[in-house]
C-alpha cells in the first residue's frame, strides 16, 4: 500500500507535503524540455525521455535476465488481498489469465472480512480454476500483516504482489517483470497509469523542496505515455522504491528482510520501506515501464475517510520518516540533477 491522497494533509500538518500532481509537465517545462534537448551543453540529451535518467539510474542490457529457460522452472505466485467488490476482482483475474503466458503460476486471493454474497460469488467464478487458491484473513485490515500471513503459507519461488482494483494490459507481462530479477535486482514493479490513459507510477521518488520540506511521491508526468512524446521514456530504470500495487520479489528476499513492517506500517509506507531495506542488503529496484497495468484508484480519493483514523496516519508517517531520515535527506540518487521541487510541483532547472 502506498501513499495516496488520502494522507497529503498528513503530510503538510507534520511539516512535510506532496502532490498528486508533482511531476507534472507544464507549459513551461514542455519549452524548457526542448531548450535542454538544443543546448550543446548536454550532449547527452538527444530527446526528451533522456531528461529522465543519470548514469546510476540507467539500467545495462547486459543486466535483463534472458534465461528463459531457468525462469521457466521457477514458480511465480500472485497474492491479492481484497474485500467485497467481487466485479473489480474479477476484472483483475479475467486480465490476468488474458495476458499470461507463464506456464508456472499460481493465484492466491486473500479475503480479508468479505460479506458472505461476495464469497459465495467468488468460489463459483473460481470453480475448476485451478491456479487460484482462496485464503481467509480473517482480521482487522492490515495490508502489511496480510501479506506476512500469506506468504509464511506459501511455498514458492517467487512473489508478485497485485491490488486487485488492476487490470493487467501488457502481453506476457510475467516473463517481462522476471527478466529483470538477477543477483543485483531484487524487486521489478511496473508502470501504472489511471484509467483515462495518464501516467499514475513510474516508479518512487523523494527529494526537498526550496523550503526545505520534504516530498515523497509517485514519479509521474500526468501524461499519456502513448499520445504525448513529453513522458517518462520507456527504457526500464533503477529507482528508490515502486508501488506494491504491482511488486515482483523473490520470498528468499522478502524474508531475509522480514517481509512488511506490519507493528509499525500496517497501512502506509510499507511497500517503499519494504524497499528501503532491499536497498540496504545491495540489491536495487527497477521499475520497467514495459509492463502496463490499469489502476482504478481514483485520483481524488477522500482523506480520513477512506484510509481511517487520521492520527494513525501521521503516527506511521512520522515512524517511516524517523526510522529513514538520514536516506530521505540526502535526495533521491535516482532522480536527475535537471529537475528540482517548487510549489509541490517537479520542474526543470533553468538552463
Amino acid at each position: 500500500m502506498w501513499i495516496t491522497n488520502g494522507f497529503y494533509k498528513v503530510l503538510e500538518l507534520v511539516g512535510l507535503a506532496t502532490s498528486a500532481n508533482s511531476w507534472y509537465l507544464s507549459k513551461n517545462d514542455t519549452d524548457r524540455i526542448q531548450q535542454y534537448v538544443d543546448s550543446s551543453k548536454f550532449p547527452n540529451i538527444k530527446k526528451p525521455e533522456d531528461l529522465f535518467f543519470n548514469e546510476i539510474s540507467k539500467v545495462p542490457n547486459e543486466n535483463k535476465n534472458l534465461d528463459f529457460t531457468y525462469l521457466a522452472s521457477k514458480k511465480v505466485s500472485i497474492l491479492i488481498p481484497f474485500k467485497n467488490e467481487i466485479e473489480i476482482l474479477i476484472t483483475c483475474l479475467d486480465s490476468i489469465e488474458l495476458n499470461t503466458n507463464f506456464k508456472n503460476y499460481e493465484l492466491f486471493l486473500i479475503n480479508n472480512q468479505s460479506d458472505q454474497k461476495t464469497i459465495d460469488q467468488l468460489t463459483k467464478y473460481i470453480q475448476g480454476k485451478d491456479r487460484i487458491s482462496l485464503l481467509h484473513f480473517d482480521r482487522p485490515f492490515n495490508y502489511a500483516a496480510i501479506h506476512n500471513w500469506a506468504v509464511e503459507k506459501i511455498d514458492t519461488d517467487f512473489l508478485l504482489l497485485l491490488n486487485n482494483d488492476t487490470k493487467i494490459i501488457t502481453k506476457n507481462w510475467v516473463h517481462k517483470m522476471l527478466s529483470y530479477l538477477n543477483e543485483e535486482v531484487a524487486i521489478v514493479g511496473a508502470r501504472l497509469l489511471y484509467p483515462d490513459g495518464t501516467i499514475q507510477h513510474d516508479g518512487v521518488w523523494f527529494g526537498k523542496e526550496h523550503s526545505n520540506n520534504l516530498f515523497i511521491n509517485h514519479m509521474n508526468t500526468n501524461q499519456r505515455p502513448i499520445d504525448n512524446q513529453l513522458f517518462m521514456g520507456s527504457e526500464p530504470r533503477y529507482c528508490s522504491a515502486v508501488t506494491a500495487a504491482c511488486l515482483l520479489i523473490s520470498k528468499q528476499d522478502f524474508v531475509n528482510v522480514g517481509g512488511m513492517d506490519e507493528d509499525h506500517l500496517p497501512i502506509a509506507f510499507n511497500d517503499v520501506d519494504l524497499c528501503f531495506k532491499i536497498h540496504e542488503t545491495g540489491k536495487k529496484i527497477v521499475l520497467n515501464p514495459d509492463v502496463v497495468i490499469t489502476h482504478y484508484e481514483s485520483k481524488s480519493r477522500g482523506t480520513s475517510e477512506v484510509y481511517g483514523n487520521a492520527k494513525r496516519e501521521h503516527k506511521e508517517f512520522q515512524y517511516f520518516y524517523k526510522k529513514w531520515k538520514t536516506k530521505l535527506s540526502k535526495g533521491d540518487p535516482y532522480v536527475p540533477s535537471y529537475w528540482t521541487i517548487f510549489k509541490t510541483k517537479m520542474c526543470l532547472r533553468k538552463l
